[in-house]
């Protein structure tokens, strides 16, 4: 659940309003999560679902480039590097459901159904205008059974949408209401889809993504009424609560539970959990279920952690570690089961684990590799590609910061440096790149190179804080006490 707030979580079971998820935190266990950077939705919970580290499952921004480099598209299932925890349950022969995870379009389970996040976004006027692309279900015989599902935003009634958003002094805008009805129909047609998918599909696993408090948390950011967006905030909660209440009736009282937020906040301004203060700590996973521990609060762990966990759990340790020639960068959390002795710890380390082998990021070509003799041959004007090229650069770019980001996060300095050296060779005048190249050379204890970056940073050119800032790190690093 994206944007799912602890603080508000905790208020709102303190009154008995959220009843299912404080009853699954209660009997079960939880921590906080921290997620490498970089932070982004594809990235977070691409991390969670594999258990591999961004640097290795390849999501490292929001969206992707074509073969050729040029054109720009969602993540799909080939795009990842690592194996999702659908894929180990699927060769186990559970039957799955996977609904409204990023990177799963063009995903086919053997024994599972697969619904991307394009099935719930509302197009067109209404529900009969509403086209669905074949490729976002699999298998195709779930077509018509999703087709007929999914909630339009046209078919929500006024009430539906006063009931949220009445505490709020902007009711009226109606760029807010419309936002706010899209935002509510998705996530209704999510959880209708999981209903389902246990129900009548008979889906023994199921992963589903809500991404509808971080929405409205960015729709109700644009109202100055900061007291009518946390009550509305806190509405949204509730809500959710009462939809997810029928998912774990519908798995039974024997099934585990893993519920995971990538963390929120009550309204603007809004102090973070005292857990998540000044540590990185964004979210916070809850696990219930026959083999976890009760009413129990661990130390934080990654968000890698999670799915090697779960497998566990679920019994599929092996066929996560039959995942070619490397199974996970995340470990079992064996503090969160019931016994010390139902699960052996995972001795493996993280900082022991190989480099692996540098993601291929292609070069943005100058000009799309197209047969352009059909433009002369119709006497048509050649088009021009300038902003195309422009917008593949920019992903280029933010991909490879993405990418030394993670490198530094999990593997170290050492290893994001070449990244950095090829980020900054194809762009040399990238600030953000810059900028985490001296804090890469600091580590590394490379002053005489830091010296030159740091001289080339805009902020740092003229004296004044920032500059004696910097100097004071440098002098430090160096022993000029």
């Amino acid at each position: 659940m994206d944007g799912l707030d602890w603080d508000t979580l905790g208020h709102l079971s303190e009154r008995a309003l959220m009843p299912c998820l404080a009853g699954l935190i209660s009997g079960g266990t939880w921590a906080p999560v921290g997620f490498p950077p970089p932070r982004i939705p594809e990235t977070d919970w691409t991390t969670v679902a594999t258990g591999a580290l961004p640097d290795v499952h390849g999501v490292l921004h929001a969206v992707a480039r074509t073969a050729d480099g040029l054109f720009l598209r969602p993540h799909t299932a080939g795009h990842l590097g690592a194996a999702g925890l659908w894929t180990v349950t699927d060769r186990a022969g559970c039957v799955g459901a996977v609904i409204g995870w990023p990177a799963t379009h063009g995903l086919a389970l053997t024994h599972g159904v697969v619904v991307d996040t394009s099935v719930e976004q509302g197009a067109g006027q209404g529900a009969d205008g509403w086209p669905l692309d074949p490729a976002s279900v699999r298998p195709a015989a779930q077509l018509d059974a999703v087709r007929g599902l999914r909630l339009h935003p046209a078919e929500l009634r006024p009430e539906d949408i006063e009931f949220f958003l009445a505490p709020v002094a902007d009711v009226a805008d109606w760029t807010l209401r419309h936002d706010f009805a899209h935002s509510l129909a998705a996530c209704v047609s999510a959880q209708a889809l999981a209903t389902h998918a246990l129900d009548a599909f008979g889906a023994g696993f199921l992963m589903l993504r809500l991404p509808w408090l971080a929405d409205v948390a960015r729709i109700l950011g644009r109202c100055a009424d900061h007291a009518g967006h946390a009550v509305a905030l806190g509405r949204c909660h509730q809500f959710l609560d009462l939809l997810v209440a029928r998912l774990p009736g519908l798995a039974g009282p024997m099934a585990a539970t893993c519920i995971v937020s990538t963390g929120g906040r009550s309204a603007p301004g809004a102090a973070r959990t005292p857990a998540s203060a000044g540590s990185g700590i964004d979210g916070f996973v809850v696990f219930h279920g026959p083999t976890f521990a009760s009413d129990a609060v661990i130390g934080a762990v990654g968000a890698q952690d999670i799915a090697p966990t779960f497998a566990s759990a679920l019994g599929f340790d092996d066929a996560w570690m039959r995942d070619g020639t490397r199974a996970s960068d995340g470990m079992v959390i064996v503090e969160a089961f019931a016994s010390d002795d139902a699960k052996s710890p995972d001795t493996r380390s993280r900082a022991s684990q190989p480099v692996p082998a540098p993601l291929a990021v292609v070069r943005t070509p100058a000009r799309p590799a197209l047969d352009l003799a059909y433009f002369a041959s119709e006497s048509v004007p050649l088009p021009d590609f300038g902003t195309v090229v422009a917008a593949a650069r920019s992903v280029e770019a933010g991909t490879l910061l993405g990418l030394a980001e993670a490198r530094l996060h999990g593997r170290g300095a050492a290893a994001a440096l070449p990244v950095l050296d090829d980020l900054l060779d194809r762009f040399p005048d990238d600030l953000p790149g810059r900028v985490l190249l001296a804090e890469v050379l600091l580590r590394l204890r490379d002053l005489e190179r830091l010296d030159a970056v740091l001289a080339s940073l805009p902020g740092l050119r003229q004296p004044g804080p920032w500059r004696d800032l910097a100097d004071g790190l440098v002098a430090f690093a160096r022993g000029h006490w």
